[in-house]
């Protein structure tokens, strides 16, 4: 395909779900030298977009009137139409699963209901599926389409940031920190499996601190480690390898019971590999499928598996060196834009395929992946303004109330909590 033959990337989210899932793909495609644009379902004038692709991908787009006048256009011209997706936002069943405090709100829980709903219907409409994990993949395949996998990759400026922060890291000398991030509050029950294992071992060894980023309710039992325990607000990704950096253990505990926990991909592991510093994490179908246990990381079930191998991290600077820089090298010989763009134009060819469609993308990539830098002022787009005009005029005035309720809710949460 030549470059001038476009891919739409069709986003319907912002945040690092956009990122990694549409941001990233089109830096890929642009290593392979195949024309491609990343748009969000909200912007001004993507109408005009409407037929245009010859591959249209839906990144967590949630099915509306213009969502369905796209997909016909697209299918018009005989082009493919992809969905894709790094959640298991599209199974109302699943719902019981969300650990969140928004949801104590019953008109929040409505409207992710129905745009749970709404994901599923995209997906329905749609010639195939892209997933970031195999868990995913499985539980799409449902549907009765074509499914394939695209793991979750790094992009080229990440990477620029990590070996940035690793050569200036300054780990505070004589302490041991265990750090975990959390990108969202959706995660207590994760961090309850390692908490009475973390109070343990700050209490055997004095050296130990634990420092958490993002909103997180860390339990109860903390009171005897105020001077140990760390805890900051969400950073930007930009921001977060230069914490990450500091750290000597990474941990990445997920519920396995938990099918949202199931369906999280590996980028735990990934972003910390980055910055060379060792993982422990639950065995879920992403992290099994990154980690080798003991070569480029761990994997923890139980309680006492957890405390094993914490305790042995802890004791051995050695190791911690040595797995982190292993995972380092694991996560450029797999993660690289260069071979996730290979894997991409694979995919592609194949899901043209599996649907009968004639497409046949050429991967022609140039001498070099150059850094592409994501404009900070595209990340935050689209504004509430233009959210709120596209909900009244594609979804209608009863969603756009209950949208608006949902905005001021969260507004004063601080003050008149759920």
């Amino acid at each position: 395909m030549a470059p001038d033959q476009q891919i739409l990337i069709l986003s319907g989210v912002k945040g690092d779900t956009r990122r990694y899932r549409a941001f990233h793909l089109r830096e890929q495609l642009r290593i392979a030298n195949i024309g491609v644009e990343v748009r969000h379902i909200l912007d001004q004038g993507v109408d005009a977009r409407i037929g245009a692709p010859i591959v249209l991908i839906l990144q967590r787009v949630s099915c509306d009137r213009l969502v369905e006048k796209t997909i016909d256009q697209v299918h018009l011209r005989g082009g493919l139409v992809l969905a894709d997706t790094d959640d298991l936002t599209f199974e109302p069943q699943a719902f019981q699963w969300i650990d969140s405090p928004d949801f104590k709100d019953r008109i929040r829980a409505q409207v992710y209901r129905e745009t749970m709903l709404r994901n599923r219907q995209t997906l329905v409409a749609c010639d195939g599926i892209i997933a970031s994990t195999r868990y995913l993949a499985n539980q799409a395949s449902s549907l009765d389409r074509p499914v394939r996998v695209h793991r979750n990759a790094f992009s080229m400026e990440m990477l620029e940031c990590a070996n940035a922060a690793y050569q200036y890291r300054s780990k505070r000398p004589g302490n041991i920190t265990i750090g975990y991030a959390s990108g969202t509050p959706t995660h207590r029950r994760d961090f309850e499996i390692v908490r009475p294992v973390i109070q343990d071992l700050m209490r055997k060894f004095p050296q130990v601190c634990l420092e958490t980023i993002g909103p997180l309710d860390l339990g109860a039992g903390w009171e005897p480690f105020t001077d140990r325990l760390t805890r900051r607000p969400s950073v930007n990704w930009r921001d977060l390898p230069t914490y990450l950096a500091n750290w000597d253990i990474n941990l990445a505990p997920l519920r396995l019971d938990n099918p949202f926990s199931q369906s999280k991909s590996e980028i735990k592991w990934l972003e910390a590999a980055l910055v060379r510093v060792p993982t422990i994490a639950s065995p879920t179908d992403a992290f099994s499928f990154a980690i080798e246990p003991g070569e480029n990381g761990f994997l923890a079930k139980e309680s006492i598996e957890w405390e094993g191998v914490l305790s042995w991290m802890i004791l051995s600077e050695e190791k911690r060196i040595e797995v982190g820089n292993r995972a380092y090298e694991d996560a450029l010989d797999g993660y690289h834009p260069r071979v996730r763009s290979q894997e991409l134009v694979n995919l592609l060819n194949e899901m043209s395929a599996a649907t009968g469609k004639s497409l046949l993308l050429e991967f022609c990539p140039g001498p070099d992946a150059v850094v592409e830098r994501l404009d900070p002022e595209l990340e935050r787009q689209p504004t509430n303004i233009r959210r709120g005009w596209y909900e009244l005029t594609h979804r209608g005035l009863w969603t756009l109330l209950r949208q608006v309720w949902v905005f001021f809710r969260r507004l004063i949460t601080p003050i008149f909590p759920f």
